[in-house]
């Protein structure tokens, strides 16, 4: 810019609105003076030519690789193991369900079960009587296996209570040891002890009348089948 230009825009930008220009005449006349003193050059040079940038080329024009699908054979495989494994799990619900109880768990249940020198029990309590077959060694073990049978059978049918089968097995099980000791008289004494303990019971309702009478007799036979069994027993009556 030259200096007589300069000197016409300071005057026009002065902060003093006296020390401006008074009007727009006086400011028009002042640049044509200036402009002609600087000999008409033109106020600024002009700019150049910008060249023309070379086209950007495309970027990511292939298409993206295609997945592989899984084979119709891969598919199947997780839907085969899902159905083996329900397939299992609908067999143990089944099982479950049915209720089956394992060999020897009904038997834990018999009041009987533990009593010793007792023959192996059923599986399961029947409510229909059958007849006891005496197993092998001597009378005594047949005895206590018909008082184990009327028990039993009491309990299942509902005609001895829970109670009352637990503390006629327990007698059952004193006389047995004392037998088992050599101690005849004394287990003797035990299973009368015991007949009158069943009177008792059936007074509380706790047995009925008839498996009183059936324990009765099967009580007698095994206290004479102990008696027969030990050549001594009179020995020992008369020794007490």
């Amino acid at each position: 810019i030259s200096s007589s230009l300069e000197a016409v825009t300071l005057r026009a930008m002065e902060k003093d609105p006296d020390a401006r220009f008074p009007t727009a005449a006086a400011m028009a006349d002042a640049l044509g003076s200036a402009s002609a003193s600087a000999g008409g050059a033109p106020a600024t040079e002009p700019l150049p030519a910008v060249r023309a940038t070379a086209p950007i080329p495309p970027v990511g024009t292939e298409p993206p690789p295609r997945r592989e699908r899984p084979s119709e054979q891969r598919r199947w495989v997780p839907v085969a193991l899902v159905l083996v494994v329900l397939a299992l799990l609908g067999g143990i619900a089944a099982a479950l369900v049915s209720g089956e109880e394992p060999t020897g768990a009904a038997a834990d249940r018999s009041p009987t079960a533990s009593l010793p020198g007792s023959p192996s029990p059923s599986t399961s309590p029947s409510r229909s009587p059958s007849p006891t077959v005496a197993p092998p060694g001597g009378a005594v073990p047949g005895a206590l296996a018909t008082v184990q049978a009327v028990v039993d059978e009491g309990f299942a049918d509902g005609l001895i209570s829970e109670e009352a089968a637990e503390e006629i097995t327990k007698h059952l099980e004193e006389a047995m040891t004392r037998f088992d000791e050599g101690k005849t008289e004394e287990a003797i004494r035990k299973l009368d002890e015991l007949e009158s303990k069943i009177d008792e019971l059936e007074d509380r309702d706790e047995v009925a009348n008839q498996t009183e009478q059936r324990l009765d007799r099967a009580l007698r036979d095994l206290a004479e089948a102990m008696f027969l069994a030990d050549p001594d027993a009179g020995d020992q009556d008369e020794d007490d």
